[in-house]
């Protein structure tokens, strides 16, 4: 039994098929099969809506804002749905089973934060969609902040102390939010450099000794608090006197910070706190969110760590009521990104000038050093180093030159001719620059889009326009630049097909707004054009609901006071606020 036509499970799940057997005399015989129709992981999820709007007060945490929603055609595994934050540290957190959106966390009065949620299935290998969320919060009254609790008269303070809180400050702005923060007055002293003694709770007031005061003994130190709302802020000035009463039997107290390497298991301990006691209680984290809990003097991290992200934590914790300490969580790197080079490996040559590689790794230390190889020279280039190479002037076809970009460079590799590839951990990327010599005197007519207008979510390798040379030769077709609004070389995430003029997409896109300069070669002749390329927001018509909202297909819900508005095309970001509803 052969299947004559492609089989969908999400149509038909069981198919009859009676077959009928029979011989020379006429006899016969029936049999009945069932054909089950397996499922295999071909529907991604799919959004009840095109995009959401909740709204926020500052009086709904841990409470439901909204529900988001997305369906799967596909059964079991490929059928179930779990629900993500793209943004990792916004003030919101979402059940990833039910879709709830919760806040966890302080939210800007007035204020709309834009959010992409990612549904994803159970497959193998997992299928997923995004959609966007807009939260809308209400507007707060707002005054000037009052304080209403801190120090009238120096602090004193000594080694003993360090990792706890050694006094609070309280404010208060007409019920608005209040948030906190320390620094230091210079004026009383030669060195300008920051202490970096204390560190405030932006959000309580708590102000903690972090470092060893033992340098400071016999000084006071200056502290000003600084208390902001939405509009307004105030200051407040005490002293920090350090005294040597250091208890020399204590040093069991102290409290050194807590190294974890990025990209941690989940869920299991990646580090151990045993100065404090057993019952430690987490009261706060700083960044806000539920990175971390406590398990005894255990320290469980459930979320992956990622130190491009954020490379330092304070938690707050408490032991059986005692005063509250600080502990400092220190993200150490792992070489877990590649380097990464900004502008076009096409290069015009005119003169003889300098090329820089432009090159970066987000890593940290040695694994964020970068060296270069030559794998294949051109006679043309000279003078290679750690920023840039030479070249110069020439006639004739195009040259080729390619390198070899690695990181955790150190001393031993600069030399660019040889190389010894002995670390594991090390990561490389080959850059290959072709190097074509200006000749602007290509006369043909050319067919292209001055401006194109892309979806925000374009998919890598779309194509979206076709540049055409007409002439009675072979054309070759180069980007050449690759710039973003403020005239920078930005990472290239869009090329053209060096044959055929197909500009296409390359990599997921990183700046809204860019220019690319295209070059074009025939019969050693060149000519440079320049197309832009934006994201659009809306271009559609737009029209008032009940309630002075509008709703459209493809983007955010506007709130406008015109009864019916149609978004121009090249207004790819742009925000309508009524008066008469803020």
């Amino acid at each position: 039994i052969r299947a004559l036509l492609m089989l969908d499970f999400e149509l038909t799940q069981f198919y009859n098929v009676t077959v009928i057997v029979t011989d020379e005399g006429l006899l016969k015989t029936e049999c009945v099969i069932v054909i089950e129709v397996q499922d295999s992981n071909d529907n991604i999820p799919q959004w009840e809506q095109e995009f959401y709007h909740f709204y926020a007060s500052r009086n709904t945490e841990d409470s439901i804002i909204g529900k988001v929603l997305a369906r799967d055609l596909d059964s079991a595994l490929n059928g179930e749905v779990e629900y993500k934050l793209k943004q990792k540290w916004m003030p919101f957190k979402i059940n990833e089973s039910t879709g709830d959106i919760t806040r966890i966390g302080p939210l800007v009065p007035n204020h709309t934060y834009n959010i992409t949620v990612i549904a994803k299935d159970k497959g193998n290998p997992p299928l997923s969609n995004v959609t966007s969320v807009f939260i809308h919060t209400d507007t707060e009254e707002d005054c000037k902040p009052n304080f209403t609790s801190y120090p009238n008269t120096d602090v004193e303070i000594d080694g003993n102390l360090l990792g706890q809180m050694i006094t609070q400050v309280h404010a208060v702005a007409c019920g608005a939010e209040v948030l906190y923060s320390l620094s230091y007055d210079y004026s009383n002293y030669r060195n300008h450099s920051n202490f970096g003694l204390f560190w405030i709770d932006s959000t309580d007031g708590s102000i903690f000794l972090t470092q060893d005061p033992q340098a400071y003994i016999g000084q006071r130190i200056e502290l000003i608090i600084k208390a902001e709302s939405t509009s307004f802020f105030n200051a407040v000035n005490f002293g920090v006197t350090v005294t040597d009463k250091r208890n020399r039997n204590s040093g069991g107290d102290t409290i050194k910070t807590v190294h974890i390497q990025e990209n941690n298991d989940i869920g299991k301990i990646c580090g151990k706190i045993d100065t404090l006691g057993k019952d430690l209680q987490l009261l706060r984290q700083i960044p806000p969110g539920k990175t971390f809990r406590l398990k005894e003097q255990n320290l469980i991290c459930d979320e992956v760590l990622d130190r491009e992200e954020v490379n330092f934590y304070r938690l707050v914790v408490e032991n059986h009521g005692l005063r509250s300490k600080v502990i400092s969580i220190q993200v150490d790197d792992e070489n877990d990104n590649s380097p990464e080079c900004f502008g076009t490996k096409a290069i015009l040559v005119g003169s003889e000038s300098f090329v820089s590689w432009n090159c970066l790794d987000k890593d940290d230390g040695l694994n964020g050093t970068i060296g270069y190889k030559v794998l294949r020279n051109a006679e043309i280039v000279s003078g290679i180093n750690d920023t840039g190479f030479v070249v110069g002037s020439f006639t004739g076809d195009p040259q080729d030159f390619t390198v070899l970009v690695y990181d955790r460079n150190t001393k031993n590799d600069n030399n660019y001719l040889r190389f010894r590839d002995d670390d594991e951990l090390r990561r490389t990327i080959e850059l290959h620059y072709i190097l074509i010599p200006i000749n602007p005197k290509l006369e043909a007519q050319i067919e292209f889009k001055k401006q194109y207008r892309l979806d925000r979510n374009i998919q890598p390798g779309t194509i979206f326009g076709t540049i055409i040379a007409k002439t009675g030769a072979i054309v070759e077709y180069f980007a050449t630049s690759f710039k973003n609004k403020r005239n920078m070389n930005a990472v290239q995430w869009a090329d053209i097909d060096r044959q055929t003029g197909q500009l296409l997409v390359i990599r997921e896109p990183v700046d809204r707004l860019v220019d690319i300069e295209i070059t074009l070669l025939s019969e050693g002749f060149t000519k440079t054009i320049t197309v832009k390329k934006k994201f659009i927001h809306c271009n559609f018509l737009i029209r008032r609901s009940s309630f002075g909202l509008f709703e459209h297909a493809e983007g955010s819900l506007l709130i406008l006071s015109f009864d019916v508005f149609v978004c121009h095309p090249f207004a790819y970001e742009r925000t309508f606020v009524d008066d008469s509803l803020r």
